[in-house]
Formats: structure tokens, sequence, C-alpha cells
């Protein structure tokens, strides 16, 4: 069973997670990364934007940059990431990027725009075991 628990490591990433302050979000927010490891066959899951630096308000919601090899019949990878998210019990507002494992090394490369928070402030909450 895959699980997204939060490790019991005094360094873990979930002491880093900055959720906004809603009722219910520390769960809700469990349950959507259960999802995208789950049923949308993320390899990596990285934070990134307000909720990585620590400063989300109630009006924030939670970055996910998705890490996931190219499915042939994917053609909106981001809006199945969604999908599958808005399938997941809790309310959490939610904005998801997809690339491949390519495609992020290419971008952390030369990091601009989101890339560039990604690499100064993001971190990674789950990798696939391969």
């Amino acid at each position: 069973m895959i699980t997204a628990t939060p490790p019991k490591s005094a360094t873990a990433w979930h002491e880093k997670v900055s959720l906004p302050p809603l009722p219910g979000v520390t769960n809700a927010f469990y349950a959507k990364v259960e999802s995208l490891i789950g049923n949308f066959g993320a390899k990596e899951i990285w934070i990134f934007g307000s909720c990585a630096r620590g400063k989300p308000t109630r009006d924030s919601d939670v970055d996910f940059l998705l890490v996931r090899e190219p499915v042939q019949a994917s053609a909106r990878p981001a809006t199945e990431a969604r999908l599958c998210v808005a399938r997941s019990s809790g309310f959490l507002p939610c904005d998801m990027v997809v690339v491949s494992p390519s495609q992020l090394a290419s971008h952390l490369r030369h990091p601009v725009g989101i890339y560039a928070d990604l690499a100064q402030h993001g971190f990674r909450i789950y990798a696939r075991q391969s």
C-alpha cells in the first residue's frame, strides 16, 4: 500500500509544508497526495509557491509540480491531475504542473518563472522507489 502519511523524522518534509489556515486542511492535503500517487501515477511530487515559502493565506492554493512519464493517451495531464484530486476527500485548493523527468531536468538547468521558485524554495515530498 502506498502511503503519504508524514514520516517521523524531525527533518521530514511535512514540517516544511505550510498549509492554508482552513478547517480540515491537513487531512485534505494527505488525501490529495495519496490520490496523486495511487491514482495519477506521480513519480515525484514537489511543493512550491506560498506553501513552500511558509507564507500561505486563507486564499492560497497548494502548488504541486508532478513528475510523471508521458502517457500516450494523456493530452492534458494537468487537467487529469486536477480531476484526480477533486475526487479525493476534503477541501483544498490546488494547482498542478505536470512534467516528465527530462522536462524537469531541462527547466532546472536554467530556471525561470515557477521553476526559479521551485529551485529556490520548493521541495520534493514524494519520490517513487524504483
